[in-house]
């Protein structure tokens, strides 16, 4: 039998920064908090656990503890809860997903309005919308396009989806 392993196969760089992250803080101090499941992988969450890395679903629930932002990020409003609850913040944002943040917060700054594609209810989507204005409106597949941009319009799309299987055509 012959396995060929595809190239580009496995958790992408800010994925394993994230895991890398997790695990020094896990070494450092105990418990570590997540805020949510650091990466959609069942088997790094449980070997995440077992180091002493806990899910916490809640930012409100966490004071004075390590937490750890997962890799798809958060929005401005979780932050500052973390934040105000006095809490050692790592932030494992994946860097790709920063740079969405931060290209939104120009366009808006130069009076563009935004289009984010993709999943409304998803916590990378919620994220950057949070660093949008009025003007920043995420687009799902399936629903009619929208209307009345003008001539200018930055689009920003949700990284990769979890389940390429399910993943819907833009």
């Amino acid at each position: 039998m012959i396995i060929r392993l595809a190239k580009f196969s496995g958790f992408c760089f800010g994925v394993r920064r994230a895991i890398q992250l997790a695990m020094d803080a896990a070494a450092k101090a105990n418990p570590v908090y997540s805020l949510g499941e650091l990466i959609h992988n069942p088997q790094v969450v449980q070997e995440l656990q077992q180091q002493g890395v806990i899910v916490a679903h809640e930012a409100q629930a966490l004071r004075a503890a390590t937490v750890i932002i997962r890799s798809h990020g958060v929005s401005k409003s979780v932050l500052a809860t973390l934040r105000e609850g006095g809490n050692e913040i790592i932030d494992a944002t994946c860097p790709y997903v920063n740079r969405t943040h931060e290209l939104i917060q120009k366009a808006n700054e130069d009076d563009y309005p935004v289009l984010i594609l993709g999943d409304p209810s998803h916590p990378e989507v919620s994220g950057m919308r949070s660093y949008g204005d009025a003007k920043t409106i995420v687009y799902e597949p399936g629903t009619p396009i929208p209307e009345g941009f003008g001539n200018r319009l930055c689009v920003i799309s949700q990284n990769y989806p979890e389940d390429r299987e399910s993943a819907k055509i833009w």
